[in-house]
């Protein structure tokens, strides 16, 4: 199952959170300090444990209302293969019936509500109405019985007296008879499949695969210095040879010297070159060795001749290393990993690598974080922010990053993408593009991916920043005019757009080469949106929407998540030709000519 979204009710700050939507790899709920970021989590650890305590979990102003979570998965192929049964009737419906809402609350048994049963029984239901009026239209041509009352008794009721009713008619014409024992036999089939949902059990095939949500508010679990065979494993030693895939067990009982080394330099190359592909702060190397019953941990320096004990090292590697070891460990059994607030108290570059590990890592299983800290934020990949927001001593999340936070909320992410640290230019990188809002930063970093990626033509490395209106451009422009970051302008191709460049030419002295416009190629749209083929702006970029409801900035987040999942590999010449009329002036691909770009 894959998580899609949560609501959490009257648990400790949150009277309603909302609907929290999750991204399919990291989510990161991002807040200031006292806005509620950790009770979400905890919220979805009590839904996975299914307990919540009176005492600390309840509201507190509590009188009648109780916690509760609903959490929404959408099923995948192999949950959908074990009830497949269940949803090849209607085999015209365009409903995407594939959701399961599972829902737990503090003083109640938890409801599991599956959406294709519920298209089923609304479809068995209109099917079995139209039976129950195509056999009272065929004994009405020749009889006065009508059957109409039978329709508000149960579906076995139905046949049974429709049967009953039948035997009695001796004169019915073989036509009749036959075109009513077909109709019969599809109600004694809905009659089946309708048995069937009732005795369906939920736990059989279902509970197992709901993935748990593990909670991690610290890791002060550290590596020891040694274990012996009769001590108590703790679990960052049990993760650990989780993560090597070793049993501990057969390691202390193995009597062969040479058998021992070569098992000991195997865990120990394995879990070096792991972790040190996403520390870069020192090389170091762990390793371990068998001393009679007892097994030692050491780290190696950069010349690998001095051994130091785990405690001996810094508390920022003891706590990456055991980091490390826990995420890796939970990830082998398909857990939702919630963090709170990690790598606290990490110096930036630790905690830049510390976002890369994080980004890797959540490939494998989905994580949750909550932070404040902006170097958590990937400054390319905005759509992963969550705003944890508090109002009145409530606290509910805004999916859109664009709408309902204050300067306090959104300092970390306006740091992240290069503004709100006015004193640090460099923060904005080698080139940064203003663009006009959040919709063309989210299009645009589809269209990087789709390159570098996709069509494998790398990119010079800029920045993305969106100026919320192009008023906003010349008030970023500022910070940065007179800095070493190379910088272009992207403007909508209408008149506001127009505008904003001649004030940026006449009022500001942006020379003409540092101001772009969308290509207008559409005849519907002038903004960022022109730049895709009609065709592929309306069955891609808008085929995933759930709704009618054009909101430009969920349109254009959904596609590049859509895109950065692989969801969306393939795109017109025409779109890709558009958009590369943008991206050879901003990127500066580092080939020349680029032929049949989405062959």
């Amino acid at each position: 199952m894959k998580l899609v979204w949560a609501q959490i009710k009257n648990f400790r700050s949150i009277k309603d959170s909302g609907k929290i939507y999750f991204n399919p790899n990291l989510t990161v709920l991002a807040g200031k300090n006292e806005s509620g970021k950790s009770n979400i989590l905890k919220a979805l650890d009590c839904f996975s444990k299914n307990t919540f305590d009176r005492d600390s979990d309840y509201p507190i102003d509590y009188i009648s209302e109780y916690p509760e979570v609903i959490v929404h998965f959408e099923l995948e192929d192999n949950d959908l293969q074990n009830i497949k049964e269940f949803f090849t009737l209607n085999k015209n419906s365009s409903k995407k019936s594939n959701g399961v809402t599972i829902t737990r609350t503090a003083e109640s048994n938890e409801v599991i509500n599956i959406e294709i049963f519920n298209d089923t029984l609304e479809y068995i239901v209109t099917e079995t109405d139209k039976a129950t009026a195509a056999i009272n239209k065929e004994l009405r041509t020749r009889y006065k019985t009508n059957i109409e009352a039978m329709t508000s008794a149960s579906l076995v009721v139905i046949i049974r007296e429709i049967n009953s009713l039948l035997t009695a008619i001796n004169n019915l014409d073989n036509e009749q008879i036959n075109k009513i024992s077909t109709i019969l036999q599809d109600l004694d089939s809905y009659f089946d499949l309708l048995t069937k949902i009732h005795n369906f059990s939920v736990g059989a095939i279902f509970k197992e695969t709901i993935p748990n949500f593990v909670y991690f508010s610290s890791f002060e679990d550290i590596i020891p210095d040694s274990i012996s065979s009769n001590a108590e494993i703790t679990p960052i030693v049990n993760r650990f040879f989780k993560v090597v895939n070793q049993d501990p067990s057969l390691l202390f009982g193995e009597t062969s010297p040479q058998r021992r080394r070569l098992l000991t330099d195997r865990i120990s190359k394995k879990v070096s070159g792991n972790f040190m592909g996403y520390y870069s702060q020192d090389s170091i190397s762990l390793t371990i060795n068998l001393d009679g019953n007892g097994i030692n941990f050491f780290v190696y320096g950069l010349d690998n001749q001095k051994p130091f004990q785990p405690r001996q090292r810094s508390q920022g590697l003891q706590w990456f290393l055991s980091f490390y070891l826990t995420l890796e460990a939970e990830m082998k059994t398909g857990s939702i990993l919630l963090i709170d607030e990690p790598g606290l108290y990490l110096h930036a570059s630790a905690q830049e690598d510390l976002s890369i590990m994080l980004n890797d890592l959540s490939v494998n299983s989905p994580i949750v974080i909550s932070t404040h800290s902006h170097w958590l934020m990937d400054p390319n990949r905005l759509e992963r922010i969550r705003l944890v927001i508090k109002d009145n001593d409530s606290t509910y999340v805004e999916n859109k990053i664009h709408k309902g936070a204050d300067n306090n909320t959104m300092k970390p992410i306006l740091s992240a993408i290069g503004l709100g640290l006015k004193n640090n230019i460099s923060t904005f990188g080698k080139r940064v593009v203003l663009v006009e809002g959040y919709s063309d930063y989210y299009y645009l970093e589809a269209m990087r991916y789709y390159f570098n990626e996709i069509l494998e033509i790398k990119l010079d490395n800029f920045k993305l920043y969106p100026c919320l209106g192009s008023a906003q451009i010349i008030n970023v422009l500022t910070l940065i005019i007179d800095s070493e970051t190379d910088y272009y302008i992207l403007l909508d191709n209408d008149k506001a757009g127009q505008q904003t460049e001649k004030k940026l030419k006449n009022e500001c002295g942006i020379d003409k080469s540092k101001i772009l416009f969308t290509p207008a190629k559409s005849k519907i749209f002038s903004a960022i949106e022109g730049v895709f083929s009609e065709k592929d702006f309306k069955e891609i970029v808008l085929n995933s929407l759930e709704t009618t409801k054009f909101d430009k900035v969920l349109v254009s987040k959904k596609f590049n998540e859509r895109m950065h999942n692989k969801e969306i590999t393939k795109l017109s010449d025409e779109t890709v030709s558009n958009f590369k009329e943008i991206l050879d002036v901003i990127g500066i691909p580092q080939v020349e000519q680029i032929e049949s770009l989405s062959k």
